[in-house]
Parts: C-alpha cells; sequence; structure tokens
C-alpha cells in the first residue's frame, strides 16, 4: 500500500531471522522474505546497499538482472533492470536497494527471461511489484507441494503479475525462503522449508522487505 513506509531489514549471520520474526523485531505491517543469500554464512551475496553502505557488491548470477530500490522515507519503490557499473550509483540514490530476478514486468511489459531450467520449473515465488498507483505488492507462491500449492514458473510469475495490474515486477528468492506475514494472520501462505503443508515451514532469512 502506499500509505505504509516500505524498507529493507537485514538480520546477518548469527542475527538472522524467519520473515515472521524479522518483521515483528522491525513492528512491521506486512513482510515478504528478500534477496538471495549464502545459505551457510547467512549473509547477502547480490549486490545490497543500506543507507549509503554497500554491504554486498556482486552479481550472484545472471538471474539476478534487476534492483529493488527504495527511497522518498520508503514511499517510492523502484523496480528496474539492474546494471552492476551503476551500483555505487544506486547506492547514492536509494535508501536500501537489493539486487535479484529475474525481473518480470516492466513498464507493463512481460520480461524476455531466457528458458533455463530455473525459469521453467515449477517453485514457490516470491515477488515485489508495484502498479501505476503507485501501490506496492508482496506476491507469495506456494509450491512443492503436489495438488496443493503446485509453484510458478517464471513465465506464469509475469502473468499473474499482469493479471493482477502490476506495472513493474521482479522474482525475489523463492523455493523454502518464501514467505509472506502480516500481524493479524501471521504466516500467511505456507512455506515449504519443513515439507510439510502448514504455515510453520519458514527457513531464515537475512534480508526481509517491510512495511510499516
Amino acid at each position: 500500500s502506499s500509505k505504509l513506509s516500505t524498507s529493507i531489514v537485514y538480520y546477518p549471520g548469527s542475527a538472522c531471522k524467519t520473515t515472521s520474526a524479522a518483521a515483528k523485531a522491525s513492528n512491521a505491517s506486512v513482510a515478504i522474505n528478500g534477496s538471495y543469500f549464502n545459505t551457510s554464512t547467512l549473509v547477502a551475496n547480490t549486490f545490497y546497499s543500506s543507507n549509503g553502505t554497500i554491504i554486498c557488491s556482486k552479481v550472484l548470477d545472471a538471474r539476478n538482472n534487476g534492483i529493488v530500490g527504495i527511497k522518498d522515507n520508503g514511499n517510492t519503490v523502484d523496480i528496474q533492470v539492474g546494471n552492476s557499473a551503476l551500483f555505487k550509483r544506486y547506492s547514492t540514490t536509494y535508501t536500501d536497494v537489493i539486487a535479484s530476478g529475474p525481473v518480470l514486468l516492466i513498464d507493463g511489459m512481460v520480461s524476455n527471461n531466457p528458458l533455463d531450467e530455473f525459469n521453467t520449473t515449477s517453485h514457490p515465488r516470491s515477488i515485489i511489484g508495484t502498479d501505476k498507483l503507485g501501490n506496492i505488492w508482496m506476491i507469495a507462491i506456494d509450491g512443492r507441494f503436489s495438488g496443493k500449492g503446485d509453484g510458478a514458473t517464471i513465465g506464469e510469475c509475469s502473468l499473474i503479475c499482469k493479471y493482477f495490474g502490476l506495472d513493474n515486477a521482479i522474482n525475489l528468492d523463492g523455493g523454502g525462503s518464501c514467505s509472506l506475514w502480516t500481524p493479524t494472520t501471521g504466516v500467511m501462505n505456507h512455506p515449504c522449508d519443513n515439507n510439510k503443508w502448514d504455515h510453520a515451514g519458514e527457513r531464515k532469512v537475512p534480508t526481509v522487505f517491510i512495511a510499516k
């Protein structure tokens, strides 16, 4: 919602938290897991900058072809195709900025992503996007539960975002990291990290998008 202030919270290493725990610690109104990370060290492993400090400066792989930038006290979220040559500029333009991907929509147009296994296999997916009214969307798609939550391909994610009227959207870290939370419902989706169709299977993730 445009009435909420959006930001990224970072709990690396031994401080790493589940999406719901990070949200509660930040008094959030809604939260979704963030971008990719090193599952051993529990730190961001793709470009991430907060308050002008670049915390991670590398590109994880080709799928991280976009950035999510937050500015104007959390009232503006920009999603665009990323350029590693501009990482330093992004860090000064945005209060919070993180690389992720693949990009799903830019200006209402479906992105032409490669037909590789990551993109064409149905997985749990986490998405952040914006519409023309300035609303910020957080979407979780359950997966790895046949007949209950079958997941989605990247192409299907793009079409789902189009269906909801989003203008710009990007894929976040999905799979076992996928988790969407509000204080009234708790964990809304069915995180698959415990292989059970319940709401208790969250994975600890270092970056979390919150709005409050």
